[in-house]
């Protein structure tokens, strides 16, 4: 049933790793039996789909669970060589598809961290003054290496073309809306509007800029498509005889502004083992005691913060803890 998430997924996965993007109609026509179906949903979780051992013999286990069975029919020698020969045909074409998507990938990973030095460039031209972050405010912590927007800038980046502009200015960004809206607002260019207050946390590897995470005046959270995430991370440095790994950055900014350990933002709760595996293996903080503060999301059934914390640990060393903050009025002792 399509409305079992955890079957949708294997199917797609069946689907697109034995057939590649030809399958995509028919993913799409059998998603459609779902009460919670989105088209956008649907398509970019179809883009997602990587090789991961799923392939038709799940579709075929799944098909005779629901009731089909294959037809009895005799095959002649000729018609066994064609269908063969079809099968190796359709492989190196997957074969193929796939060998330029992952470069398409890398392609596209390398305009996003171009275009993310050249919004840090733009925001931090000129002098507009002092700028307020509602976000900041609202978490009551200062801003460590992470940039407060000053002025709206649009970011445009474009699949088709592996290009991105960045425009600035009223008129301009106007003109720039009603060119993209007279052009449908093609899929293939992704948007993001960041206005005034806006917080810019860069997200690196080592010395290199990957991408950044944006984060709007209303607090929503947001990244640039084909953005490199896993494994990068932003670092307020401090002492270094313990290094702190939180998801967010206004945890880790709260726990640097408490003890002074420098504290390394791995923005959500499933790239805590990436950061933490790649900051080992680099030898970065050779003598310090890692600490992979948790969000403890005890609320939720899967609690992927602290689930997440303990992969990291159990793989890379350390130990998981899990940070309380006083909700009592700022002067009170909780």
């Amino acid at each position: 049933s399509s409305d079992s998430r955890e079957e949708w997924l294997q199917v797609g996965m069946a689907l697109r790793s034995e057939f590649g993007d030809s399958a995509w109609s028919i993913f799409d026509n059998w998603s459609r039996g779902s009460k919670s179906y989105k088209e956008a949903d649907c398509k970019a979780v179809w883009k997602s789909f990587r090789k991961s051992g799923v392939g038709i013999g799940t579709l075929i286990k799944l098909a005779k669970e629901a009731g089909w069975r294959p037809a009895d029919k005799q095959w002649s020698d000729a018609e066994c060589d064609a269908y063969r020969a079809k099968v190796a045909e359709d492989k190196r074409k997957r074969e193929a598809e796939e060998e330029e998507e992952q470069a398409h990938k890398l392609r596209m990973q390398d305009v996003v961290a171009k275009a993310s030095q050249a919004l840090i460039d733009t925001v931090t031209a000129g002098d507009y003054g002092p700028v307020d972050c509602p976000y900041l405010t609202a978490k009551q912590v200062l801003a460590f290496g992470v940039y407060i927007v000053p002025r709206s800038v649009v970011v445009a980046i474009d699949d088709r073309a592996e290009s991105f502009r960045i425009v600035t200015g009223e008129a301009d960004i106007k003109a720039f809306f009603a060119e993209y809206a007279a052009a449908g607002k093609p899929e293939h260019v992704s948007v993001r509007n960041i206005k005034r207050g806006s917080l810019l946390i860069p997200l690196c590897r080592g010395d290199d800029l990957w991408s950044v995470q944006i984060i709007f005046p209303s607090g929503t959270k947001s990244f640039f498509r084909h953005g490199r995430k896993s494994g990068c991370y932003h670092v307020i440095p401090g002492s270094v005889d313990v290094v702190c790994e939180a998801e967010g950055y206004a945890t880790a900014a709260s726990i640097h502004m408490a003890t002074g350990y420098t504290c390394v933002v791995a923005v959500d709760a499933g790239n805590l083992p990436n950061v933490l595996e790649y900051i080992r293996k680099r030898n970065f903080y050779p003598d310090a005691l890692f600490l992979v503060c948790a969000d403890d999301d005890s609320a939720t059934e899967e609690n992927a913060g602290l689930k997440f914390a303990e992969r990291a640990v159990s793989s890379c060393g350390g130990a998981v803890v899990v940070p309380v903050f006083s909700q009592s009025p700022v002067g009170e002792v909780a």
